[in-house]
Parts: structure tokens; sequence; C-alpha cells
């Protein structure tokens, strides 16, 4: 993800929901590429500035490592991180969720 090692201080191990680094997301931005998901055949793609967040002087990477185990393992949690940059749909009839690209975001 990193295009160059100058964020030599980049910590996964300090808090357990978060990597982080004492630059400014928005330093750390400009060393970052963005990030796609793909779901059902539509790639999803995160600029830095999109999942990046900045909090009590660090920069948080708000993409976690999915910690469950058993047949959850392959599983990605959609949240906040994503959901605020889409339109979503929730038809409980069908159980189906549509997504769409909110190009205001």
């Amino acid at each position: 993800m990193w295009e160059d090692k100058s964020t030599h201080d980049l910590d996964c191990t300090t808090d357990d929901n978060f990597c982080q680094t004492s630059m400014t997301c928005e330093e750390a931005a400009k060393k970052l590429k963005p990030v796609g998901f793909q779901i059902s055949g539509t790639v999803f793609e995160l600029k830095p500035e999109m999942y990046l967040n900045q909090a009590d002087g660090r920069c948080q990477f708000a993409i976690n490592e999915n910690k469950m185990k058993g047949s959850s393992s392959d599983m990605f949690i959609i949240g906040d991180l994503m959901l605020r940059h889409l339109y979503q749909v929730y038809d409980f009839e069908k159980d189906q969720i549509g997504l769409g690209i909110n190009v205001h975001s």
C-alpha cells in the first residue's frame, strides 16, 4: 500500500483496532494509493482521504484486519468508512442491498 518507506513510524501493535502513524493524515495520504473493494462484480475504490482518520494527534488507518474465526474469517465488515460515500437501498422483501456511488462525496 505504501509507495515509499518514509513512514518508518507505522504502528500496528499499540492499538488493537487500527494501524497508525504520527504523521498528519494529509501527509500520509500523499504516500498512499487508493484501495478497492470488489462487491458483486463492481469495484468500489477509496482514496486515501476516505480511509484515514485523524484522532488524538495520530493518523489512523480505518481499514483493519478481520479477527473473526471460522467461516467468518474471509468476510469484511463495511461500516461508516465506506458507506458514507455510497447511497444505500435496503430491500427487506428480497433480502437485497443496493449500493450506488455518491459522486458528491
